[in-house]
């Protein structure tokens, strides 16, 4: 029997016989949707939980989620009764809310110190995960009348940096982990079912990222810094395919951001998913940011992925976890080449004539 817990209102609610959770590298609000159903009595009534209650979710005594109750829908028949309960962690106020910034924009700030100007309203702390350089100041960064996390966001985008949402609902400021989690997905063993996603639409062969700074503090002319230009490439795309970004404002490392671009819109273009028993390996609960060597006959890979997303599943199968993993060279800025790992050397021969696994020693 599972254990699932619901605090609200200091109040705690068990039983329940569905669950999703979903973590993301790329989602930095983490979602769940909790459900009930059983035999209807008449006393029971409406759950004394409303929408925009605080709350926090604990699967076997681990706090997973913190944050708030978006939604409760119900419906009844005469033999029986279904409450299902969503909500998000804290930065889902972020994700939906506008950032009101005196001025429209931040001079000379690192992205700390703008992330913390933007959540102190929502009381959302801001956190730099262990080892991580988060630069030097932003030169200038425009608020454009965007969503406060899309606004942060884009502040570590230019830095190469991502945002993720701790399980006591805090934003880290963080990147790729090198932390290799000590259980394998296997083919055969662990692993209960799979599946694959390979695309091609939102890849390309060249990134180039292209800006003007505001000033000439470097003794730049004008003509210099219209040409400011970086570029990045991926390799494993074969046909002629350019995409021209923008930079932000002030922007000068622009190789780093187009390498950055380059990386991201990989880990979103080759996506595989396995289905285990059990939401914990050897070493803990399954999380996102964290590498797993997959060994799978049938798209022929044995290698170290990264992990991206995370869904934890309670139901008629009992407990499960879904786990997707990218390239491990995803969403870090880094120059992509041919003989990199997870991209070239691990691979089998997936879409050949003779689908026949190969799996590199």
């Amino acid at each position: 029997m599972s254990n699932i817990r619901l605090y609200v209102n200091n109040q705690i609610y068990t039983g329940w016989k569905t669950l999703n959770i979903t973590r993301a590298i790329d989602q930095a609000a983490t979602k769940f949707s909790i459900g009930l159903t059983s035999d209807f009595d008449f006393s029971i009534g409406v759950l004394p939980v409303a929408p925009g209650s605080a709350c926090r979710l604990e699967l076997d005594g681990n706090i997973i989620v913190t944050g708030f109750i978006d939604n409760i829908s119900g419906n009844f028949s005469e033999s029986a009764h279904t409450y299902t309960i969503t909500g998000r962690s804290k930065i889902g106020d972020l994700i939906d809310s506008s950032a009101i910034v005196e001025g429209g924009e931040f001079r000379n700030q690192k992205i700390d110190a703008i992330a913390q100007a933007i959540c102190r309203p929502f009381g959302i702390n801001v956190l730099i995960a262990e080892g991580v350089d988060i630069g030097a100041p932003l030169d200038i960064h425009r608020v454009d009348d965007g969503g406060a996390h899309e606004v942060i966001e884009r502040a570590c985008r230019r830095r190469g940096l991502l945002l993720f949402s701790s399980v006591e609902g805090d934003l880290i400021i963080g990147d790729i982990s090198s932390c290799q989690i000590g259980t394998d997905l296997i083919i055969g063993d662990n692993v209960k079912s799979g599946s694959g996603q390979f695309s091609i639409n939102n890849r390309f062969k060249q990134y180039r990222v292209k800006g003007q700074t505001n000033d000439n503090d470097d003794g730049s002319s004008i003509e210099q810094q219209v040409q400011a230009l970086g570029v990045a490439q991926d390799p494993t795309v074969k046909r002629y395919r350019v995409l021209v970004v923008d930079a932000e404002d002030g922007d000068k490392n622009l190789t780093q951001r187009a390498q950055f671009e380059a990386s991201t819109r990989l880990g979103r273009s080759i996506k595989m998913t396995y289905t285990v028993q059990g939401w914990s390996h050897s070493d803990g609960f399954w999380e996102p940011n964290k590498l797993v060597r997959v060994k799978d006959t049938y798209f022929g890979v044995d290698g170290l992925f990264l992990i991206s997303d995370i869904n934890y599943r309670y139901g008629s199968n009992g407990t499960e976890t879904d786990i997707s993993v990218v390239p491990r060279e995803s969403f870090k800025a880094q120059n992509l080449t041919e003989n990199n790992a997870s991209i070239e050397q691990n691979w089998g021969d997936i879409f050949g004539d003779n689908s026949t696994a190969k799996i590199n020693s």
